[in-house]
């Protein structure tokens, strides 16, 4: 749950910007943050990825980015919001578990290349199952948005086979990262739905 400071009229939340290696979860970070003026921070060791648009992987590192901010004003409550980018190759599953701790909304940034389909549904299981355990077995504690991004490739996996993954039924937002679309809608579906639940 996020946090709620009833004397200084503040919510906390922590947004975690999830996904396989390459994915474009910097990228859709990078562009929240420039358009909210933010300063670039340098990322922090503990991202795999900046966006790679051939969809395959490369060298990564098990760093991640992370900005806090104001986002506005709900109910005479100031909002502010914590946002991270969680490192996606298989083997920083440690570094992963550290980040997502206290999250309250998970963007699940997948890769629409047709060879990265699978690679999609096996993070999308593990990030579940370490919020499962996290939340002591209430997912309905976390917000959970599917940006579905390079939808510009011109072999971008159909939504009907990118949805067959998502056997949670999982609001989605169609996104290309790299030029902005669809970014802010999924940062806004992940902030309403942690609202909605106080």
């Amino acid at each position: 749950m996020p946090s709620v400071n009833q004397s200084e009229k503040t919510i906390s939340m922590k947004i975690a910007f999830c996904g396989p290696g390459q994915s474009g979860k910097t990228t859709a970070v990078e562009f929240i943050r420039a358009q909210r003026g933010l300063k670039e921070q340098k990322a922090v060791e503990a991202d795999d990825d900046a966006e790679n648009p051939s969809g395959h992987s490369g060298d990564e590192t098990k760093t991640f980015k992370k900005y806090m901010f104001q986002l506005g004003n709900v109910k005479g409550f100031k909002v502010f919001v914590t946002m991270i980018t969680v490192p996606g190759m298989i083997f920083h599953k440690a570094e992963r578990g550290m980040l997502l701790q206290d999250v309250d909304a998970v963007v699940f940034v997948a890769d629409s290349h047709p060879e990265r389909v699978y690679a999609n549904k096996v993070m999308l299981e593990q990030i579940r199952e370490m919020l499962y355990e996290e939340t002591r077995g209430d997912l309905s504690k976390v917000t959970f948005v599917l940006m579905y991004n390079k939808r510009d490739l011109p072999n971008a996996t159909p939504i009907d086979e990118m949805e067959k993954f998502n056997i949670w039924k999982i609001p989605y937002v169609e996104a290309t990262a790299r030029t902005g679309e669809g970014v802010n809608d999924a940062f806004k579906k992940a902030v309403q739905g942690v609202l909605t639940r106080l």
